[in-house]
Order: C-alpha cells, then sequence, then structure tokens
C-alpha cells in the first residue's frame, strides 16, 4: 500500500474512532476493504477518503 494512502487511512480511521491496528495493511486491498467496512462507521471513512483523492 502507498504510504500516502496509508497515512491517509490512519488518519480517517482516527477521526472515526476506529483503531487502525485492527486493520491488517499487509491483506490484500479487497481484504482491506471488507475490514473497514465491517465496521460501522465504514463507509463514513471511505467516503472521506474518495473526497480527498479527488
Amino acid at each position: 500500500m502507498d504510504k500516502k494512502l496509508k497515512k491517509l487511512l490512519a488518519k480517517e480511521l482516527a477521526k472515526a474512532g476506529i483503531n487502525a491496528k485492527s486493520i491488517d495493511l499487509t491483506a490484500s486491498p479487497e481484504e482491506i476493504l471488507q475490514q473497514i467496512m465491517g465496521n460501522p462507521k465504514g463507509e463514513e471513512v471511505l467516503s472521506n477518503i474518495q473526497k480527498q483523492l479527488e
């Protein structure tokens, strides 16, 4: 995973109150996405990341 994206992901997870260490960043992108979406605030995190990448 790209360093910039990792930093952004960690920041957004923290803002949503999700422990970034609970996400296995060595997993495939699909598995990382599933882990994030498994959290009630996961959709919000992904939406915020998408906005910042645009």
